[in-house]
């Protein structure tokens, strides 16, 4: 519907002056509640779909959306059990999965990066989840979320996707989880009160070996705290090159404009830690010690490199410092 400019500037005006709704008397229902719309701050305008900006370099026709368990699973879950979401919202959320899995799936590129922004408590948590639900069908071998900076978060996020995509298998949340019968096997390396630390990072390439031979997806809920990525780094170091090249890797990068995005240039000058630390495995001593934002991006890039095939995808709701960064 069309708003004469010079209608919107009186009803502005009336707005500041606080006789909007006198302003709108001399105008039909649907008229008044356009001008309420374009007068009004503060009030959300609902979209039906995401809008998309993407570079895709691949020719192939865009898939049609696979009927895989894993995400039906995921998709029966949040639209029928306990925690149920509303119906339109469900609609929502696999649209814009389906949107991302075209893109990762189109193209030829090995190694991917994206970024999905969404209003604050507008449910990118329930998005990333449904996400990797996705993920699961789509061959991922290992997944990494780096869940901000603090234990309270962290804890949240796992126990989150706990109740929603893997399961509880040892019966830590005391309450209802998604039945995960005829679902991608999830193996959990992190727990709702560890996060990734030593030995952890010892037994890691076992698990990455395992991983080829048993098929379940490893998922690590980390902190972006530097220790914590090191552990995982390190790691990954004690691990073959010929495991490592047959994982695909997913990062879900939660608070992406949060200790992420790189202050420092091409983190060059900043020295390879040792990672032989004496300190707190989690850092819960100091949890905003360890995120410096040079540090963090280059170890969020070292783990990357260390794989053939990767998807960084980040989530926020203040994109700015990773849209304008060079």
């Amino acid at each position: 519907m069309s708003i004469a400019l010079d209608v919107q500037r009186d009803a502005i005006r009336a707005w500041a002056n606080g006789t909007l709704e006198e302003f709108l008397q001399s105008f039909d229902t649907d008229q008044a509640a356009e001008i309420r719309r374009i007068a009004t701050p503060g009030i959300a305008v609902p979209r039906h779909s995401g809008a998309i900006v993407a570079k895709t370099r691949g020719t192939e026709p865009i898939p049609e959306e696979p009927e895989t368990a894993s995400w039906l699973g995921h998709k029966e879950w949040i639209l029928n059990g306990p925690h149920a979401l509303p119906a339109v919202a469900v609609a929502s959320i696999g649209e814009t999965t389906d949107d991302i899995r075209r893109l990762i799936e189109r193209s030829n590129e090995d190694r991917l990066y994206g970024l999905v922004v969404g209003y604050v408590q507008s449910g990118k948590t329930a998005n990333y989840t449904a996400l990797l639900a996705r993920a699961a069908d789509m061959g991922y071998t290992f997944v990494v979320v780096l869940s901000g900076v603090l234990n309270d978060l962290r804890f949240q996020t796992q126990k989150r996707l706990m109740r929603d995509l893997t399961g509880d298998p040892h019966g830590r949340l005391n309450g209802e989880c998604i039945d995960t019968t005829g679902m991608k096997e999830w193996l959990l390396i992190t727990g709702l009160e560890n996060d990734i630390g030593k030995p952890v990072s010892e037994k890691l390439p076992d698990l990455l070996e395992a991983q080829n031979r048993d098929g379940a997806i490893l998922l690590s809920v980390m902190k972006k705290n530097v220790l914590v990525l090191e552990h995982l780094i390190d790691g990954l170091r004690r691990t073959d090159d010929e495991i490592l090249s047959r994982h695909k890797l997913l990062i879900i990068d939660d608070e992406a404009d949060h200790a992420t995005v790189n202050t420092g240039g091409d983190g060059s000058e900043h020295a390879d830690p040792s990672l032989e630390h004496d300190d707190d495995e989690d850092g819960s001593d100091d949890p905003l010690g360890e995120t410096d934002p040079s540090r963090t991006n280059k170890a969020i890039r070292r783990i990357i490199r260390f794989f053939e095939r990767t998807t960084y995808i980040g989530y926020t709701a203040t994109p700015y410092a990773n849209v304008l960064i060079d």
